[in-house]
C-alpha cells in the first residue's frame, strides 16, 4: 500500500519538476556559478 502512494507521488509531482527545470526564463548556470554565454538572440 505504501509504495503505490510513493509510486503516484511521484508520478504526480515528475511533470512539475521537469517544467520548472526546463523553464525557458531559468537560465543554465556553469560549475562556478555564472550563466552560461548564447550564440543566438532571445526573442
Amino acid at each position: 500500500m505504501v509504495w503505490q502512494l510513493v509510486v503516484g507521488a511521484f508520478l504526480v509531482l515528475l511533470p512539475f519538476a521537469i517544467m520548472f527545470d526546463l523553464h525557458p526564463s531559468r537560465e543554465r548556470l556553469d560549475a562556478a556559478g555564472h550563466p552560461l554565454r548564447r550564440d543566438w538572440q532571445a526573442q
